[in-house]
């Protein structure tokens, strides 16, 4: 079935695109007033703010979407389903306590006894899996950084994020991420814009962010797609 772009996607243009729009009619008249850097700082730093909703959403959605279909084990992602069943369980907290307890294997061995149980119990059938809450998949990773989205897009089973959106959208996407993160950095410190930062580069980063946030949101379609939910369930409930 044809990619249809997400409710998620259709709100970040509506909420940028309109921003676009006021701020060009704004800009001048604050220009000559001389503050026109700041209002370009307020205006930029929307833009990297909805990217931040359009990222949580998508993925919440996702992932909510997932929860309710309930597919097989052997359909999930190996990543995805490695990473549910470690903060299901609290793997990492149970390595801390083995470490810190001179090594109680019994303890381990109990939790990892409960991880192949339960996904033996899912696999033949009786149970179904309870999907770990959005949060913790967004966990400390849902600021729209490069190293963020990488780690974020790995713990759903998408390995190599740059390498598939970078050419649906025919641009550098962790270069450009980059320079949205230099901009918005120098925003908070300072309230203004880089020097020398107008309009134009503002209309030109917007356009960046359109080109990326859609590359974003279609190799998400086709990855649920092609591994746990079929594009007519994703269609119905994503579009």
């Amino acid at each position: 079935m044809r990619y249809t772009p997400s409710r998620c996607r259709n709100e970040f243009f509506t909420q940028v695109g309109g921003s676009l729009r006021e701020l060009v009619d704004l800009y001048p008249q604050a220009q000559a007033r001389g503050s026109g850097s700041r209002l370009l700082a307020l205006y930029h730093s929307f833009v990297f703010s909805q990217l931040e909703v359009y990222i949580k959403s998508m993925i919440g959605d996702s992932l909510r979407l997932v929860s309710s279909i309930g597919p097989a084990a052997g359909q999930w992602p190996e990543q995805m389903l490695a990473y549910h069943l470690h903060k299901q369980h609290q793997l990492a907290e149970e390595y801390r306590k083995f470490s810190a307890n001179g090594g109680d294997e019994v303890r381990l061995l109990e939790v990892v006894g409960r991880i192949s149980k339960e996904i033996e119990n899912w696999t033949n059938g009786t149970s179904k899996p309870i999907i770990v809450n959005v949060d913790g998949y967004l966990e400390g990773r849902s600021y729209p950084s490069p190293r963020n989205l990488q780690r974020l897009f790995n713990r759903i089973g998408i390995i190599s994020i740059w390498t598939q959106i970078d050419p649906i959208s025919r641009m550098d996407n962790k270069r450009v991420l980059t320079s949205l993160n230099d901009i918005r950095t120098s925003i908070v410190h300072d309230g203004v814009v880089p020097p020398g930062f107008n309009l134009t580069d503002h209309k030109k980063y917007t356009g960046q962010v359109y080109l990326l946030v859609n590359a974003i949101d279609r190799v998400i379609a086709n990855h649920f797609c092609a591994t746990m939910i079929s594009c007519s369930d994703w269609n119905a409930r994503m579009t």
